[in-house]
């Protein structure tokens, strides 16, 4: 029995983020799945629609745009576990992220997030977002884990594996028959919405 999968970029779909925007059409556009069965845990898949667009050197991913994606996911797995999306939303105070080997430009993308923390402070982010205003911010850390897999086929046995809940079997067949080229880490502070232009 297959159970349900979501796109948490699904409940915003006016964001315009460059790395996970479904209104941003010029963006990557990548979409982060959970469900209620991994809980902490989540993946994305991603292949570049224009390879010269979002190459680096010839053949290979531009860093930056891998650090996007690391970014993208583990903010969105932050923010994955509330209700409504669109009251509180998670921003990056920082990025740290590891480059392994050299990611392929034609290889299909498998990223494999896991929040690590999840704290809830009084203090006021001032080093992250020194516009907020003072509220109960909620801080995490998210590990991703980034793969280069030329193999499409394992795609859909990625989805059904996370959908049944067979999470550990699961990244060890990610790790064993991928590539693993970066490794990052996220860390979020909560803010509300309207910190955005009105306080720039």
């Amino acid at each position: 029995m297959r159970h349900s999968l979501r796109s948490i970029q699904s409940s915003l779909p006016l964001q315009h983020c460059f790395g996970c925007g479904p209104a941003n059409e010029r963006g990557l556009q990548l979409a982060t799945y959970t469900s209620a069965s991994l809980k902490r845990v989540g993946f994305s898949l991603w292949r570049g629609t224009s390879p010269d667009h979002c190459a680096g050197p010839p053949d290979v991913v531009n860093g930056g745009i891998l650090s996007t994606l690391v970014d993208c996911v583990g903010c969105a797995l932050a923010c994955g576990s509330r209700v409504d999306l669109t009251k509180t939303w998670n921003v990056t105070g920082r990025l740290d992220v590891k480059y392994l080997a050299p990611t392929p430009i034609s290889s299909t993308l498998v990223l494999l997030g896991r929040v690590r923390e999840l704290t809830d402070t009084d203090e006021q982010p001032q080093q992250n977002v020194p516009w907020a205003d003072p509220f109960t911010s909620r801080r995490a850390r998210v590990d991703v884990a980034v793969y280069a897999s030329n193999a499409p086929a394992i795609l859909p046995e990625i989805v059904d594996a996370a959908a049944t809940s067979d999470v550990s079997t699961w990244m060890d067949r990610i790790d064993s028959e991928a590539k693993l080229t970066c490794v990052g880490s996220v860390y979020t502070v909560e803010v509300k919405p309207e910190w955005s232009t009105s306080k720039l």
